[in-house]
């Protein structure tokens, strides 16, 4: 998407290809004192209400180059991100798939992370109870009350404990919704309801501020689209999110690099193709109604790149996708 400030802060994707990876909190960069960055497109969160980075080796490796994000010091410490319209990719499809790792010191009526509707019921747009204070996963999107338009509850097996290390995966596929823990499935339901396609900020640690986690969260990632049982099961293993999801070029059709002009505002996208493909680039204001920017691309074997017309002054916000 371009914003007003002609800053780039997603592109958006093609709906045939696979899940991408939208944002990606390590939650390494200690030296940050104010707050921590996406490791994919740089939005930058922001410790509020006493949230930090655990000390060196607090992460869930516990290699000594490891850190966590810490919410352990009040009941609203916090990751806030005010940038996270790049959620609306995943909305377009109906798919997201948010992935973590997570250690608790306490039970709590707390949230893990959520995301911002103006529309949806109470706001809530994509939230979890990770877990409730009566140890029960609460999984949910475009509101909350409903079970089966809503909300998916799912139970931890026997032994668990959330005081570990664990990893979680919280999946929406149009309107099928899965629990994951540890690679293994918990809970699978009907959700039907789609998401919101106007979610404007994430928190993660808290609710609307509300609902404070009591622990530790590394690996925080978001990805535009269900992940397979293999993939959710790689990363419960321990692989880094940007690794279960193809990145080469060559590998599947998807856009590969971006750059904006600081002064025009056009945008460069460059993809993966091939020669004597015709590609198409489009863009939409609301990610629901697509315009063609241009057809008729000629592909090359390798790469191409198209930068498309300076936007209209006043434009706020545009999102791109190409096509073949």
């Amino acid at each position: 998407t371009v914003d007003a400030t002609a800053e780039l802060t997603a592109v958006g994707l093609n709906p045939s290809a696979p899940p991408g990876l939208m944002a990606w909190w390590p939650f390494d960069d200690g030296a940050n004192v104010t707050g921590s960055g996406d490791a994919v497109f740089g939005f930058t969160g922001l410790w509020k209400d006493g949230a930090t980075h655990s000390p060196a080796g607090g992460g869930r490796t516990g290699a000594a180059s490891d850190r966590a994000a810490d919410f352990t010091r009040s009941t609203l410490d916090r990751l806030e991100v005010a940038e996270a319209r790049w959620f609306r990719a995943a909305s377009s499809l109906d798919k997201v798939t948010i992935a973590f790792w997570e250690k608790t010191t306490s039970l709590a009526d707390s949230m893990t992370f959520y995301f911002n509707s103006p529309t949806a019921e109470d706001r809530r747009a994509a939230s979890a109870h990770c877990p409730w204070s009566d140890g029960k996963i609460y999984w949910d999107t475009s509101g909350w009350r409903s079970t089966t338009t809503q909300r998916l509850i799912a139970s931890a097996p026997a032994g668990h404990t959330y005081a570990a290390w664990h990893h979680y995966a919280l999946v929406k596929n149009g309107g099928t919704k899965e629990v994951w823990i540890d690679g293994v499935r918990a809970a699978s339901g009907p959700n039907s309801l789609p998401l919101p396609t106007d979610v404007d900020f994430l928190n993660i640690g808290t609710g609307d501020q509300a609902y404070g986690l009591r622990g530790y969260v590394d690996d925080f990632a978001v990805f535009s689209g269900a992940l397979s049982q293999s993939q959710l099961q790689q990363l419960a293993a321990g692989a880094s999110p940007p690794s279960v999801v193809a990145t080469t070029i060559g590998d599947t059709f998807r856009v590969t690099a971006f750059s904006i002009n600081p002064t025009t505002r056009a945008v460069t996208l460059t993809w993966n193709s091939q020669a004597g493909v015709a590609y198409a680039v489009e863009q939409s204001v609301d990610l629901k109604s697509w315009l063609i920017v241009q057809a008729g691309i000629a592909g090359s074997g390798g790469t191409t790149s198209f930068t498309t017309p300076p936007p209209a002054a006043g434009t706020k916000i545009l999102f791109y996708r190409v096509r073949q």
